[in-house]
């Protein structure tokens, strides 16, 4: 369970964005910085599927291009 080694990339972001996050709470002394793990994470979410989309829009072009290379 806490082999490092072993950890899909997600759970190792999301696990520092956790320490990190609290860290920051404990340190500023801030109740509403334990909100920043969640927000980490959101955000991280958000960009994962706007790079997946734009791999897809990349991934499709490219075939396009090739479509039209190989009919000439």
């Amino acid at each position: 369970m806490f082999d490092w080694g072993r950890w899909y990339s997600f759970q190792k972001r999301y696990t520092i964005y956790a320490i990190i996050g609290i860290a920051i709470a404990l340190i500023t002394k801030q109740r509403e910085l334990f909100w920043l793990p969640a927000i980490f994470v959101w955000l991280d979410f958000t960009f994962c599927i706007f790079k997946e989309k734009w791999d897809n829009f990349n991934k499709e072009q490219n075939e396009m291009f090739d479509n039209i290379k190989g009919k000439k």
